[in-house]
């Protein structure tokens, strides 16, 4: 479902087509290891926390005064316009829907945490290449 939305979302958007993990890291060069810090905080620390804070204390919040479904729509939608990227909230919205179904199906925050981190995999990758100078800085 990402890739499909992604690939949508860069042919609409164009050269915009950029996060703003993107837009710090993308022009940054370093060494192997500063590229596998970027890596790690891209595919493990960020989606630990931000997973916390949405789909842990809202939703938990959310859940006991109004129930799963309810927050499952306002974590989903919290979580996309949080990120403060106007032109990407579309495109995040559809990425939190699974993200979000994980945790709802399964009850765990662990789901949703691993659904992140399988989301953030491909950017995280490409983000790592870029900063060690393996693949060009985007235009």
């Amino acid at each position: 479902v990402t890739i499909p939305a992604a690939l949508v979302w860069t042919a609409i958007v164009g050269g915009d087509a950029n996060s703003a993990a993107g837009q710090v890291f993308g022009e940054a060069r370093g060494t192997w290891a500063w590229a596998v810090a970027v890596f790690v905080l891209i595919v493990i620390v960020a989606p630990i926390c931000e997973e916390i804070v949405y789909r842990g204390l809202l939703w938990g919040a959310l859940d006991q005064r109004w129930g799963r479904w309810v927050a499952f729509g306002v974590t989903t939608a919290v979580f996309s316009v949080a990120h403060l990227e106007l032109t990407r909230t579309p495109l995040l919205l559809i990425v939190a829907i699974p993200i979000g179904l994980a945790r709802l199906y399964t009850d765990t925050l662990t789901a949703s945490i691993v659904a992140h981190q399988v989301t953030n995999l491909l950017p995280g990758l490409v983000l790592m290449f870029t900063v060690a100078g393996a693949l060009p800085a985007p235009v």
